[in-house]
């Protein structure tokens, strides 16, 4: 169970949290979370998945299996270059034709508002500087 250990701890540090204040936030006692960070013991699996939910990762992550985490990192970064290319090309190939087919405006400005929402919810771009543009207004 090391792995979950040292997630965890690496996880409230990076949060700047003390062991007290995740004692008081999954209503246990300081000494089980000092148990938790050095292996000595684990939590169910139920408080496993509290734990997951708090610091916004996977159970999976929390538990060594890298996989997952790496598969939404991906999904990601797919998502950023995705974003990128739009804004580079916003038409799209007529797989029959070969025809470029430009996307209108207000659809463009729809897609990018939508892959930026969401990239913005998981940290990946920064929250919008407040002027009320977005990338699709500079279409």
């Amino acid at each position: 169970m090391a792995v979950f250990s040292e997630r965890l701890k690496a996880l409230r540090k990076a949060k700047k949290l003390t062991q007290q204040q995740i004692a008081d936030r999954f209503g246990i006692t300081k000494s089980a979370v000092s148990r938790w960070e050095s292996g000595v013991i684990q939590p169910d699996i139920d408080k496993i998945k509290e734990i997951a939910d708090f610091f916004d990762v996977t159970i999976d992550f929390l538990l060594g299996n890298d996989a997952n985490q790496e598969n939404k990192d991906k999904k990601n970064a797919d998502l950023v270059d995705l974003l990128e290319e739009i804004k580079k090309r916003p038409y799209v190939i007529d797989p029959k034709t070969g025809e470029a087919k430009y996307i209108p405006k207000e659809r463009l400005k729809i897609i990018n508002d939508l892959i930026e929402g969401y990239l913005r919810e998981e940290g990946i771009l920064p929250d919008d500087n407040g002027n009320g543009e977005d990338c699709a207004g500079s279409l």
